[in-house]
């Protein structure tokens, strides 16, 4: 039985094992298998998974840098060639311009972005990957 528990910033899944054991589903998809001895280490061990989550949300939320270091990021992990296919087949003119707009005109590309963050998921990137294109992209500055 799947068990959730929402945070101000997304949902943290809970799945019982066997007694005592509880698997954690992180946001962005890390699986993390937890054994409590008892219900106050288990209560434990929730609340400090979800101060986690919350404190990874948070730093994405202040994770902020230039286009160009974005896109040299996605240049070197070779991924420029499917995000500019995933623009050319989009048929709405006004949807594709503003897709442009986004990728071209934006001088800083911020983590939290909804924009961002839709088309990572259109380009079948998890929330880690993301992330680990703006660690490299901030080697980039």
């Amino acid at each position: 039985m799947k068990q959730y528990i929402k945070t101000k910033n997304g949902i943290v899944e809970f799945t019982p094992v066997f007694v005592g054991t509880t698997q954690v589903t992180s946001l962005d998809g890390e699986v993390t298998t937890k054994i409590a001895f008892d219900e106050q280490e288990q209560l434990k061990e929730n609340a400090k998974a979800k101060a986690q989550e919350t404190t990874l949300v948070e730093a994405r939320k202040n994770r902020e840098l230039p286009r160009y270091a974005g896109r040299a990021a996605l240049i070197k992990a070779g991924l420029m060639p499917k995000l500019l296919e995933a623009i050319e087949v989009i048929k709405d003119v006004k949807e594709k311009l503003l897709v442009e707009n986004e990728i071209n005109e934006r001088p800083n590309w911020k983590r939290s972005s909804a924009f961002l963050n839709g088309f990572a998921k259109k380009l079948g990137l998890t929330d880690k990957q993301v992330d680990d294109l703006f660690d490299a992209a901030e080697k980039e500055i």
